[in-house]
């Protein structure tokens, strides 16, 4: 932790040291100049819980945190693939039984070992479709049985949690709800993997402290890059930041090339790219008609689209082997 004061003065030695004895016996103070200080050897959490109360002695000064500090269990979570890309391919949405287990086939049978399975969709309008709901864990219930194929569903709830526990592989909590830290903490407590979406507009620094959240209980997280919607463009992915920690903190990173795009023509660019810019997968909506999905059609591609992205993508891996 480092603190830079607004003015120098000899009392703020003393009103540290003295705050210090109270609150972390254990620390070192180490003051660098007259006007900077540096706190060393605080226990794991200890820095974020004493920001705001040392901010409170010294209101004007600025606090840093490293990101050991800050976010401590986070950096020692990840996830394995067992490819150094994967594809977390289905529909936007869960529709019936027929419709998504002909999907999982034709996943399946391209080696895709892990399948959308939204069962609950937080929509922005009251009136669309919001999702089948309790009723679709049966239905990717047969599907992991039938394919082997690992399902990913997004909760809402922690009413849900005892059919999360039986049906579902990897629990996903939504750009809307990285924030929502009640949450990640009870889905922390199931010992599933989780993928954590980067809400719109955050920061890695937000991002990562939203996870902390969950990394004490749990170390089994992907981070899922969402991208933004900005004021004055139509957004899109930010793979700089995707890439920056991914390099940077060493934590497992996709991007959702769907949900970020235009539509579905700029789907396979999406995917390409994720690969090219070394991240460890994409999510991507596919559906065996796009054209009457119930929801979010225009990002869905057709089966016919999603073989030729596995095709360039293929190559991409081999020239990048290379």
């Amino acid at each position: 932790m480092l603190i830079k004061f607004e003015k120098r003065d000899s009392k703020n030695k003393v009103k540290l040291l003295s705050f210090l004895k109270e609150n972390s016996s254990l620390a070192k103070l180490k003051f660098i100049c007259e006007s900077a200080a540096e706190i060393e050897e605080l226990s794991s959490g200890k820095a974020a819980y004493i920001k705001p109360l040392i901010e409170a002695i010294f209101p004007q000064a600025q606090i840093y945190l490293s990101n050991e500090e800050l976010f401590p269990q986070t950096l020692k979570s990840g996830f394995n693939f067992p490819s150094s890309f994967e594809i977390i391919a289905g529909p936007c949405a869960v529709e019936d039984g027929k419709t998504y287990l002909k999907i999982a086939a034709f996943l399946s049978s391209l080696g895709i070992k892990f399948m959308r399975a939204p069962l609950f969709k937080p929509r922005r309008s009251t009136y669309c479709f919001q999702g089948i709901g309790e009723q679709g864990f049966e239905i990717i219930s047969k599907a992991r049985d039938l394919y082997k194929i690992k399902t990913v569903t997004e909760l809402m709830s922690s009413c849900d949690l005892k059919n999360a526990i039986k049906y579902c592989d990897i629990i996903q909590i939504g750009a809307r709800n990285m924030r929502n830290y009640e949450l990640i903490r009870s889905i922390s407590l199931l010992g599933k993997t989780m993928i954590i979406k980067r809400a719109q507009g955050a920061s890695i620094v937000e991002w990562l402290m939203s996870a902390e959240y969950a990394a004490a209980a749990n170390k089994s997280i992907i981070f899922c890059e969402r991208g933004d919607h900005g004021l004055f463009s139509d957004g899109g992915i930010n793979f700089n930041l995707a890439l920056k920690a991914k390099k940077e903190l060493g934590i497992t990173v996709i991007a959702d090339v769907s949900h970020s795009s235009l539509g579905s023509d700029y789907v396979e660019a999406g995917v390409l790219s994720a690969a090219i810019f070394g991240l460890d997968g994409a999510m991507v909506e596919i559906h065996q008609n796009p054209q009457k999905a119930k929801v979010d059609g225009k990002h869905a591609i057709s089966f016919k689209q999603f073989e030729k992205i596995l095709e360039k993508l293929n190559k991409i891996k081999k020239c990048l082997k290379n």
